[in-house]
């Protein structure tokens, strides 16, 4: 059982091994910093579709992660739900994460992923993007306030990798993220 606290400073990521029944806290503490986590095989197609169908049946998807939101793999499998959002910032499922191309720029989030992860970047799945604002397919300053955050279920065993996004169209702020185990 872990409780300690690991801070992500902006621009870098870190990966957390879980066990099915731990949580993992993942917090803006300063607000306006988004986070994206991903996991190995993580599905965000088949998680917009099955999330969908449960809302609102057959021939629905999602484009956002709420309470209750169980994440896939491409199986596919439940392999995280989402047990707590104390945050009015969106959660998207569209997105697959900044990358960036240019030597000159910093690290992207897919790149940072494909780092803490082991997975080599073309074989990466895309991320959930936490604490965003998102309007018509535009991603805007996050709204998100401090000490918002989420907390995701592991149903089964899962090694997470989390970012405290480098974006620049959608960090209020460019500050740490929070992340904790828990149980």
């Amino acid at each position: 059982m872990s409780n300690e606290l690991t801070v992500i400073p902006a621009g870098q990521a870190c990966s957390f091994p879980l066990s099915a029944g731990q949580r993992l806290r993942i917090e803006t503490p300063e607000g306006g910093q988004v986070a994206d986590f991903t996991f190995r095989g993580f599905h965000q197609a088949l998680t917009r579709r099955i999330n969908g169908t449960a809302e609102r049946g057959p021939g629905h998807v999602v484009y956002v992660a709420k309470l209750g939101t169980i994440f896939y793999n491409g199986v596919p499998e439940p392999v995280l739900e989402m047990v707590a959002n104390n945050s009015a910032a969106t959660h998207d499922l569209v997105f697959p994460g900044c990358q960036y191309t240019n030597p000159r720029d910093p690290l992207g989030c897919r790149n940072l992923l494909s780092q803490v992860l082991g997975i080599p970047l073309a074989e990466l799945p895309a991320a959930c993007s936490l604490f965003m604002h998102v309007v018509d397919g535009r991603a805007f300053p996050s709204p998100a306030r401090p000490g918002d955050h989420v907390e995701l279920l592991a149903i089964q065993p899962a090694t997470v990798g989390v970012t405290a996004c480098p974006g620049r169209n959608s960090n209020a702020v460019h500050g740490p993220i929070h992340v904790r185990v828990v149980g």
